[in-house]
């Protein structure tokens, strides 16, 4: 998949890490803490000057830790705003998260930052540790954008998403769409994805309204094996639903989509097969990916 060129913008602003060696060891809060929530956390830190602790959510870090600091010496806070997660790829358990970033500096000035970070599941520690940053992507905007005027920059797509005659890149793209759209809380786009809805719209909507962020992560798409048939194919997914009472449900199992070439985009969703699977602990990275790779059929 293709996105802008990789580059580190205001170094008050764009995190950066170095060799592991020239930090102290990585700290994890304890708990499920979500993708946004993780980066929202990271920010948290930069502004207490809990730097350590910042700079070991990195991965393969491009910047030594000392240049990191540095990077904050000017800065008074930044105030991060995130939107929800996107997937990455089919099987891949990774993906980004739109963002904007506002600087505010010592000298008065303040300058604002759009674009994406990139993350990966780790499974293999809880709270922030969950989660690894592994790159970003952002640009310096030519205004600093006011209150009403965040909320596109957080409903960004960080990965292609339609073509440019409107149609999905391809059919997990459908998914993307309406985790896009209910992280957004815009559940009318949400419901209208569906072929036909199995509950109301007040059903529907009602059903997210303990959860603070979806997270997808999806398969190979599964044909049919039959032509003009209802039910085109299906698509092996696991989604995290993380709760506002902080648990996380873990649903694993296989969306049945329809294709439709006079409706708009193509395709929708006929039917679902998602059920809650109960984890003791963390869920590990094999167990999820095994699951995104499961026969559906």
């Amino acid at each position: 998949m293709t996105r802008r060129a990789y580059r580190l913008v205001a170094a008050a602003l764009i995190a950066a890490l170095a060799a592991i060696l020239a930090a102290p060891a990585a700290v994890s809060a304890g708990g499920n803490i979500s993708p946004r929530g993780l980066l929202e956390t990271y920010y948290s830190y930069i502004n207490s000057r809990n730097y350590a602790v910042a700079y070991n959510q990195w991965s393969n870090p491009p910047q030594t830790y000392e240049s990191f600091v540095a990077g904050y010496a000017d800065t008074v806070r930044v105030d991060a705003y995130f939107g929800g997660f996107q997937s990455g790829g089919a099987g891949a358990l990774v993906g980004a998260v739109p963002g904007l970033l506002i600087g505010y500096r010592a000298d008065g000035s303040v300058a604002a930052f759009d674009g994406c970070y990139e993350l990966a599941y780790t499974g293999s520690a809880s709270g922030i540790g969950q989660w690894a940053i592994t790159g970003a992507d952002f640009a310096q905007l030519p205004i600093v954008p006011s209150p009403e005027m965040i909320a596109p920059y957080l409903a960004a797509n960080c990965y292609p998403h339609v073509t440019f005659e409107g149609l999905y890149v391809d059919v997990q793209q459908l998914l993307v769409a309406y985790y896009n759209a209910i992280n957004r809380r815009d559940f009318t786009t949400a419901y209208s994805l569906w072929t036909n809805p199995p509950q109301t719209y007040e059903s529907f909507a009602g059903g997210f309204a303990d959860t603070t962020e979806a997270v997808l992560f999806y398969g190979h798409y599964q044909w049919s094996g039959q032509t003009n048939a209802l039910e085109a194919g299906r698509i092996p997914a696991v989604v995290f639903g993380y709760r506002t009472d902080g648990s996380l449900g873990v649903y694993r199992g296989c969306f049945r989509v329809n294709f439709n070439p006079l409706v708009p985009q193509r395709w929708s969703i006929l039917g679902a097969n998602l059920a809650l699977v109960a984890y003791t602990g963390i869920p590990d990275a094999a167990s999820l990916q095994q699951a995104l790779g499961v026969s559906c059929y």
